[in-house]
């Protein structure tokens, strides 16, 4: 019998300075009942690879290359900076992630960034903070509004589903009519038609899938939004890698998807788990019958003695 293998993915966007705890919590539930499980933040992934020098490149081609951008406000402002976020982009990541410390007197220059919508829409609380906050914290600040500039640079240039702490959002909020994810999840599918950050996360992905060969794979959906990537990668991994098993949990399954009954979701995923997700993945991986869990042929809640499902 096949060893099952199990790769827990925290799907883009979640806030990249709070790690979500759903996946290493059911990761160590499930290490100590003997699985191999491995845990992937795509999420975290996706914000290093776009926070940084590579991308600000590969956005100065793309609005060199369109007429319409070089002509627009937005990538006027960015051709006049670019050499500014060229060199600083990678800095102000090391610094925010304590690797560059020394870069503190730096950042707190007022010339030491390109100043965009951000510092301009929280002009008064920078004075504020100037005067109340330690030095190492204002300059955290002017460097994480510079970031932000970044970030919505991003949305305009590149994939306007993005948002630094949510992906595709408005899609999703209303999942219970599952039409619009339906159908962006089957275009998306094919990688021509998929937005730039699903195609780098399925990268990041495929990378782990090809190094682990997970028989399952599980995304959490903690938030409307990471549902749409969630999706538009179950379908890439179903398209794919189909002998792998898709199973989906979290805080928006739990309320928005509770009462979803379109069953074309199940093109992208073999379960819906709902509320924790002990014992609901010990059915999937066959230690029981399926417990809180939603399949193509319905809803499946089997009572088992000794199982996590009798302490929750």
């Amino acid at each position: 019998m096949q060893e099952q293998k199990i790769l827990l993915v925290t799907p883009p966007m979640v806030q990249i300075n709070s790690p979500y705890a759903a996946t290493p919590v059911l990761s160590g539930f499930l290490r100590q009942r003997g699985y191999a499980v491995t845990q992937c933040d795509l999420s975290a992934q996706l914000a290093a690879r776009l926070f940084s020098s590579k991308l600000i490149k590969e956005m100065g081609i793309k609005v060199n290359s369109s007429k319409k951008l070089r002509r627009s406000e937005i990538g006027d402002f960015f051709l006049s900076y670019y050499e500014d976020y060229l060199e600083t982009i990678d800095a102000a990541v090391d610094f925010l992630k304590g690797k560059a410390p020394e870069l503190q007197k730096y950042f707190l220059k007022r010339d030491s960034l390109p100043e965009g919508i951000n510092f301009y829409n929280f002009a008064d609380e920078l004075k504020r903070a100037k005067r109340s906050l330690s030095p190492a914290n204002y300059a955290r600040m002017r460097v994480s509004l510079f970031l932000d500039d970044a970030a919505e640079l991003f949305q305009q240039i590149m994939d306007d589903s993005f948002q630094i702490s949510r992906y595709a959002e408005k899609i999703s909020a209303n999942a219970i009519c599952f039409d619009e994810l339906y159908e962006r999840s089957c275009l998306h599918s094919n990688l021509e038609k998929a937005t730039y950050s699903e195609r780098l996360a399925f990268e990041m992905l495929k990378e782990r899938i090809e190094k682990e060969k997970p028989t399952h794979i599980g995304f959490t959906l903690p938030f409307p939004g990471t549902v749409s990537m969630a999706l538009v990668l179950s379908a890439l991994v179903k398209k794919h890698y189909p002998e792998i098993k898709i199973v989906i949990g979290g805080g928006f399954v739990n309320s928005e998807l509770r009462d979803l009954t379109d069953e074309r979701i199940f093109e992208f995923v073999d379960y819906i788990c709902y509320d924790e997700g002990f014992a609901p993945w010990q059915g999937v991986l066959g230690e029981h019958g399926l417990v809180r869990t939603r399949t193509s042929t319905g809803y499946h809640n089997e009572l088992v003695a000794g199982s996590a499902h009798t302490k929750y």
